[in-house]
């Protein structure tokens, strides 16, 4: 071997254990990316899918007299 290659070998594995765990933590942060992106896919469709489930579900109405705090109003004012 020639002393540039023998060089070259001994900095390669010099910085193998470097370079080894600067790719392994690329590597876990694009999984890490690359999940959150399915979860937000995964979420809105979901989403989606109950938002149409519940409008097509009929509304509950409810009635409220206000006979009681329309008289109460009448009073007051017959009072002054």
């Amino acid at each position: 071997m020639s002393q540039k290659k023998v060089d070259y070998y001994k900095q390669a594995k010099a910085n193998r254990k470097r370079e080894e765990k600067k790719k392994n933590l690329r590597k876990a942060f694009d999984y890490t990316i690359l999940g959150l992106i399915a979860l937000a896919i995964v979420v809105w469709i979901g989403w989606s899918a109950y938002d149409m489930y519940e409008s097509k579900q009929p509304r509950a109405v409810a009635e409220v007299d206000y006979s009681a705090v329309s008289d109460y109003v009448q009073s007051l004012n017959t009072a002054e």
